[in-house]
């Protein structure tokens, strides 16, 4: 499935470990939490995944073409662009599944994607409230939130989100946005210097002449 969706998606002009670890985060987006492997809890297979260039490597029309694949599965549950800590809970509780299971009993949980473009759309500043909550969405512990004013009581059993990201090299990077805290993620970086279409280029380039 990697390598087939790494073959299809050639003529984007991107580099391949972007392609390769995009569809590794899809394929986790999608999973959900229907797998799992059991250690001392269970281990569900949900990664944040940003990949970092600078403008026209490629990292926007990788995003984009997960985002094509995974709108075509049954009822997909993709985060808004732009979101506040409190904007992504709200959608976090509507992307609930119950799959039937028998004899077991349904299983209730609820997983989002997070493809973004650019970081900056999703999180254009450092955010502590946001990094405390995608933090904890990623170990799948319950998470219950309490709003004062509409006394808003919200639970979560099992909340899980994916992330896939594009982010230019800047002083502003994702490194920065992601670790400005005590508060750390666990995330894949991948970074590239050059596109498909860069490396293409340079394989062809014409010898020098060798005339006097």
């Amino acid at each position: 499935m990697i390598e087939s969706f790494v073959a299809a998606t050639t003529n984007l002009e991107s580099p391949e470990i972007f392609r390769r670890w995009a569809a590794i985060g899809s394929i986790a987006a999608t999973l959900e939490q229907k797998v799992w492997l059991q250690t001392s809890s269970a281990l569900y297979p949900n990664l944040y995944v940003f990949l970092v260039a600078h403008p026209g490597v490629g990292k926007t029309r990788t995003v984009r073409a997960v985002k094509r694949y995974f709108t075509e599965l049954p009822e997909p549950h993709i985060a808004p662009t732009s979101v506040t800590a409190s904007s992504l809970v709200d959608a976090l509780v509507k992307a609930k599944r119950t799959l039937i299971r028998i004899p077991e009993g349904p299983l209730e949980y609820n997983s989002l994607l997070i493809a973004a473009d650019e970081l900056t759309a999703f999180m254009h500043k450092y955010d502590d409230e946001m990094i405390g909550v995608l933090s904890a969405f990623y170990d799948n512990d319950i998470y219950g939130q309490h709003r004062r004013g509409n006394e808003i009581r919200i639970s979560i059993k099992s909340p899980q989100v994916n992330i896939l990201s594009g982010n230019r090299v800047t002083s502003s990077s994702s490194y920065q946005k992601m670790h400005g805290s005590k508060d750390s993620l666990r995330v894949l970086y991948w970074f590239s210097q050059t596109s498909a279409r860069s490396v293409m280029t340079s394989q062809t380039t014409i010898p020098p002449s060798t005339e006097t």
